[in-house]
């Protein structure tokens, strides 16, 4: 009975140290893989390099990239031209009811918002202002708030037709 069992756990044991070979030889192999080689393949080409700084500029510049053009209203708002809470926003300007303003810069903040400046103008004076632009992922909402000293709260609003 002894022998039948020496019998049945050497080829378990020569099994698993075969395994063990190939675990080891399969663990240098993927240290190779992320050596030297894998390395210079994730080094940025010219086009790779040109689009990740066209990225930047436009993350990093005073254009608001295109996914926030359009009209914008409170989320029980009517998007009439007339709506206190309505804003347009363009490449390069925010309308709101009774005030304007000209970007001036914009910063892209890891997730994904947007710190918008801008020099307002509207019932007889002139400011400067930073927004921070919370969009959520379908598009269709946008949270515009202050930021700094003129912090306040932002409202939900929603995007018009047209």
């Amino acid at each position: 009975m002894r022998t039948k069992l020496l019998l049945t756990a050497l080829p378990c044991a020569l099994a698993l140290a075969a395994c063990s070979g190939e675990a080891e030889e399969s663990a240098a192999t993927s240290e190779g893989a992320y050596g030297e080689e894998t390395l210079e393949a994730a080094q940025p080409t010219g086009a790779e390099t040109t689009d990740m700084t066209d990225a930047q500029e436009l993350a990093n510049s005073d254009q608001l990239d295109p996914t926030y053009h359009g009209v914008w209203d409170y989320v029980e708002g009517t998007c009439d031209p007339m709506s206190d809470m309505r804003l347009e926003i363009t490449a390069d300007t925010l309308q709101f009811y009774e005030s304007s303003g000209e970007i001036t810069g914009i910063e892209r903040e890891s997730n994904g918002d947007r710190l918008v400046s801008v020099s307002m103008s509207g019932e007889g004076e002139s400011w400067e202002q930073a927004y921070r632009f919370e969009m959520d992922s379908s598009g269709q909402f946008l949270i515009v708030s202050g930021v700094g000293e003129d912090a306040f709260d932002g409202l939900p609003r929603k995007r018009c037709a047209g």
